[in-house]
């Protein structure tokens, strides 16, 4: 999509998109933290890097066995949040909703919580990268789209509503699910299948989704000979081993690393929302350069409506992202940049080399856009 713009600018885009994998370390840490907060003998850390070792593995044998285990693990998620409705709803208590305790931190730690929000459901943006693997895409990928929407949105709204209203925001701010669950339940063995069930599978099925989706995203690159082959060659179940080392590795650095958890979430939020402009800019682009694939389109829109769409999103992501890259410590910022330089200059000394490869595609009939 980034393509559409300017030849180089998909595989800068490729690049974002690569380093916004450190991400995947926080919500690995993330089930950490809630198996440790049932069994405190467990390492949060340790955990998260055999999570992550697990998952990267799983998704070698190819997509059908990523979504088989998807599958599972979101039917458990669902029976275990729905548990947690049930049990506490009756001991929501409204005065949690009202007085100087509500939005502490006011409107911009609400926009904060919008944009880490916004990341947690970034394993929706995987659907179109692993497109050319589902089954009638065109039909399939847009029911999922609306339907994951609104049970995400119902679900997200009651778990929250109860998450935020059984306990006084000064027992539960910045404390795992884990506190209000032994609030609700009647036994110790319910709020292990919560923490199991719900909490352990949301996280992993996260990872999971954005494996996925990472994977598919960066090969269009290699294929178009911007980076070196060998990342793109497909083992046996049509998954390019070598860029899904390099995710991995990437996804190992911040644990490996030890940076703090809080860290790792704004990195994730800012990283995630800044990465969808470039794609989403796009969208000025498609229909001069793909007029037949967008009039055919289900998201077919006149000029107008796509253009203030595009920017009035691009605004509100912009802002987002901001608002979570600027809590980040500045070598950090620095190290984004300075590989996004070298990234930039590489690719110019590349470009000979992707023109051949592109020119073999062209004779062979492979491109659909110009």
């Amino acid at each position: 999509y980034a393509g559409l713009i300017n030849p180089k600018i998909g595989p800068i885009y490729t690049m974002c998109w690569f380093l916004r994998q450190f991400t995947m370390a926080f919500l690995a840490l993330t089930f950490g933290n809630y198996l440790n907060s049932i069994i405190p003998a467990i390492n949060a850390r340790i955990t998260a890097m055999i999570l992550l070792t697990i998952l990267f593995a799983l998704n070698l044998l190819g997509p059908k066995m990523a979504t088989r285990a998807q599958t599972v693990m979101n039917v458990i998620m669902l029976i275990a949040l729905i548990s947690f409705v049930v049990f506490g709803l009756p001991n929501v208590n409204m005065s949690n909703f009202t007085g100087p305790d509500f939005m502490p931190n006011g409107a911009s730690g609400m926009f904060s919580a919008i944009g880490l929000l916004l990341f947690t459901l970034g394993g929706g943006l995987t659907l179109p990268e692993i497109g050319s693997q589902v089954r009638n895409p065109r039909v399939n990928i847009v029911k999922a789209y609306g339907l994951v929407t609104l049970t995400g949105a119902c679900i997200f709204a009651i778990v929250t509503f109860v998450a935020g209203g059984v306990l006084p925001v000064s027992e539960s701010a910045n404390q795992v699910l884990t506190v209000t669950a032994r609030a609700i339940y009647p036994s110790s063995a319910f709020v292990i299948f919560f923490v199991a069930g719900g909490a352990l599978m949301a996280a992993a099925t996260t990872v999971n989704g954005n494996i996925t989706g990472a994977i598919g995203a960066v090969m269009k690159s290699s294929d178009e000979g911007w980076y070196p082959s060998f990342l793109g060659k497909r083992n046996r179940f049509g998954i390019p081993v070598g860029w899904t080392v390099a995710i991995y590795i990437v996804s190992m650095a911040p644990l490996v690393l030890n940076l703090p958890q809080s860290v790792m979430g704004n990195l994730a939020a800012g990283m995630t929302t800044l990465a969808q402009v470039v794609p989403n800019f796009a969208l000025l682009f498609v229909a001069k350069r793909a007029p037949e694939a967008w009039r055919t389109s289900p998201f077919h829109m006149p000029d107008w409506a796509r253009i203030t769409l595009t920017i009035a999103c691009n605004l509100v992501l912009c802002y987002f992202a901001f608002l979570n890259l600027k809590a980040l410590p500045t070598y950090l910022l620095i190290t984004i940049a300075i590989i996004l330089i070298i990234t930039t200059v590489y690719l110019f000394l590349r470009e000979p080399y992707h023109n051949k490869v592109m020119a073999e595609k062209a004779a062979n009939g492979e491109i659909e856009v110009q």
